[in-house]
Order: structure tokens, then C-alpha cells, then sequence
């Protein structure tokens, strides 16, 4: 009878936990769904807009935008996720009212500094060939959108994942779309000038905006605290992190970066069409590791280990078997799909092959990279994802 109730505990508890990823994942879905279309669509539409060569110049200097505006975030995208469900636990409002402030406020003064460093670096050194205007609105983006993701996180981190990715996935290429529409109507030419200046402008609205739901969702106990802050600690754990994040984007836009930088800015459009297809079949692992990291977070500051494995077995399951569904409709209809970019880019179908494939063994480790980060094994990550890159790179070059 005892030993009755105690499985009758567990499956309760096991059944909580599955209710709960399940149906924040359907909200996640929903959004990353009707959000990952959009910027699809936007893909699709910058590439016929601009065609092949603007359409690579573009992708090719944005690929830089996001290594750079990560690097502004200084780790905090990743550590939010730590620290925020920890101070909620814990009740420690000054911590988190200062970690709140304090990433978004060193997010935007590093964007300024490396975007500084960045425009030296692309117009006056001309280490990445682009046209001095062009480094002006592209560096222009980073601190924008550093902060755009920091405070993204921000509001994952409280547990509103729903309004944590509105703003950049449902409204920004929406209005990213508009401005670059109007612009080149107005300016009656498409390209690769238009579609960075219409996103910088953009940017403005939607980090006001952010910031408006952070102000409502942070707890409003924090509105009568001292404000805490330990850099010291938060950057101890941000930075290895900041290492980590950095080394999965190179890895993710390591092939625009290298063919931007050694071909043409056609066939780097090309290959951006073909990553941009392939990422749609991990579409499921990024909508339920979005659920998934922050009551990862949660449970290790209870240190509810049963809880952690738990989380982690149920997510794999939801996520490994639909992305084969999804990763080999890609490989058969890719070249189809490829096509609505513009008949140029269905010559990028042999890599869409070889990028979806990597997605599928992608979505089999489920957020086994967040159970180790976010468990303070950065260490460990560090080895292995310094690892997958030099393989990599080195297999490219």
C-alpha cells in the first residue's frame, strides 16, 4: 500500500512536470511557429528583393552583427537563466532587481564600444570588404540588438515566454519587412544598404517596447529594495558563458563567415538560403528548450536532481522523433523550397542536404547543452564546444 502510493506520488509528479512543458511548449509552439514563418518569409522576400550578391552582402555583414552583438551581451543571454529563477526562489529582490538592471545597462555601453571597434575594423582596416557606409549602419546595429536579446532573456528568464519572443520574432520582421519596403520605394532600389538601415530603425520601437514588459513582469516587491549588485559573481559565471555563446554562433555562422570571406557574396547567399531552410527542422528543440531552460535553472537552485533528469528525459522525448519528421521533409522538398528564393539558389541543394542531417543529430542531444551550462559545468561545456569548433573550422578550411 505504501509502496502504492509512492509510484502514485512519482507519476503525479513526473505527469506535473510533462503537463507543464507540454503546455508552455504549446504556447512556445505557437510563437516559434508563426514566428520562425516570418522570418522565413522575410529570408525569402530580402532575397528576391535584393537578389544574390546584395542578399549575400547583407547576410555576410549580419553574420558579423550577431557575433558582435553577442559579444556585447557579455554571457548575460545565458546567465539570466541562472540567476533570475534562483532570486525568485530565494526571495532575494535586491539581487535580482540588480541583475535586471545591471545586464541591460552593460549590454548597451559594450555594444557602443564594440560597435566602435567594430566600424574601425570594417571600414577603415577593410578586413571584412565592405563599403565604409555600410560598416556605419551595420555597427550601428549592434548595441540594438545586443540589447534586444539580453532583454529577451530577461523576460524568459520571469517565466513569460509568450511576450519574451513576440517582439523579435513576430514584430521585428514585421516591421523589419515595412521599413525595408518603404525605403526601397522611396529610394527606388533594394538592397543591402536599405534592408540594415530599415532594421536598425526598427530596433528603436522594439527594445522601448521590451523594456515596457519588464517593467511589468518584474515582481513588484523589487520597487522597494536596495538595489544589490555582485558583478564580481555575475561575471565569474557570464563570462565562460559569453565563451561558449560566442563559439556556438561562430559554429553556426561559420560557413556565411568563411564564404563571404574567401568567395563571392552570391554563393554566400546561397549558403545562407540553404542554413536558414535547414534551421527550420530544429524548430521543435528550439521551441521546448525555450520552456525547458528556465525550469532547468529553477530546479538545480532547489538542487531537485529527480526533478532535472526528469525535465531533461521528457524534453528529449518531444523533441528528438517530430525534428526526423521535419529534417527529412526538408531533405525532400528542399530544392523546391529553395527555389522560392530565386532560381539561384536552388544550387544550393547538396548543402541543405548536409545541414538538415546536422540539425537531426543536433535536436537528438535535446537541452543537454543547457543541463550543463546551467548546472555550473561551464568548464566542461568550455572543453566541448572548443572541441566541436576546432574540428569544424578545420574541416572547412
Amino acid at each position: 500500500m505504501v509502496i502504492g502510493k509512492k509510484i502514485s506520488l512519482i507519476w503525479n509528479r513526473r505527469g506535473g512536470i510533462f503537463k507543464t512543458i507540454l503546455a508552455a511548449s504549446s504556447a512556445a509552439f505557437f510563437i516559434q511557429g508563426v514566428g520562425l514563418g516570418l522570418r522565413y518569409l522575410s529570408q525569402i522576400l530580402l532575397a528576391r528583393w535584393l537578389g544574390a550578391n546584395e542578399y549575400g552582402t547583407y547576410s555576410y555583414l549580419f553574420s558579423w552583427v550577431q557575433v558582435l552583438s553577442l559579444l556585447s551581451g557579455l554571457g548575460f543571454t545565458i546567465s539570466l537563466l541562472r540567476f533570475v529563477p534562483e532570486y525568485i526562489t530565494g526571495k532575494k529582490w535586491g539581487l535580482l532587481k540588480g541583475i535586471v538592471r545591471r545586464s541591460r545597462q552593460m549590454t548597451l555601453f559594450i555594444g557602443l564600444v564594440v560597435a566602435a571597434v567594430g566600424y574601425l575594423l570594417l571600414s577603415i582596416l577593410g578586413v571584412f570588404k565592405v563599403q565604409p557606409m555600410l560598416a556605419i549602419v551595420g555597427m550601428g546595429i549592434v548595441p540594438l540588438y545586443g540589447l534586444l536579446q539580453v532583454q529577451v532573456e530577461v523576460i524568459r528568464s520571469l517565466r513569460h515566454i509568450v511576450f519574451a519572443y513576440f517582439v523579435p520574432m513576430i514584430l521585428q520582421p514585421l516591421i523589419h519587412l515595412s521599413l525595408l519596403f518603404i525605403l526601397g520605394y522611396l529610394l527606388v532600389t533594394f538592397s543591402a544598404f536599405t534592408a540594415l538601415l530599415s532594421l536598425v530603425i526598427g530596433l528603436v520601437p522594439l527594445v522601448l517596447l521590451q523594456s515596457w514588459f519588464i517593467n511589468r513582469f518584474v515582481p513588484q516587491i523589487t520597487g522597494s529594495v536596495v538595489t544589490d549588485y555582485q558583478m564580481d559573481d555575475w561575471l565569474r559565471i557570464s563570462l565562460p558563458l559569453l565563451y561558449i555563446a560566442i563559439v556556438v554562433l561562430i559554429q553556426e555562422q561559420s560557413g556565411v563567415l568563411v564564404v563571404g570571406s574567401f568567395l563571392s557574396a552570391g554563393e554566400a547567399g546561397i549558403y545562407m538560403a540553404a542554413m536558414k531552410t535547414a534551421v527550420l527542422g530544429s524548430f521543435v528543440l528550439i521551441a521546448v528548450n525555450t520552456i525547458v531552460a528556465p525550469m532547468i535553472g529553477a530546479a538545480f537552485a532547489r538542487q531537485d536532481k529527480a526533478e532535472l533528469q526528469q525535465i531533461v528525459r521528457l524534453a528529449n522525448g518531444l523533441t528528438f522523433g517530430a525534428s526526423i519528421l521535419v529534417g527529412f521533409g526538408l531533405i525532400l522538398t528542399g530544392k523546391w523550397i529553395l527555389g522560392i528564393f530565386g532560381h539561384d539558389f536552388q544550387t544550393g541543394y547538396h548543402l541543405l542536404i548536409t545541414l538538415a542531417l546536422g540539425q537531426i543529430v543536433n535536436a537528438s542531444a535535446g537541452p543537454v547543452g543547457y543541463l550543463i551550462i546551467l548546472t555550473g559545468h561551464q568548464r566542461d561545456a568550455i572543453k566541448v564546444y572548443s572541441s566541436a569548433l576546432l574540428i569544424s573550422m578545420a574541416l572547412m578550411l
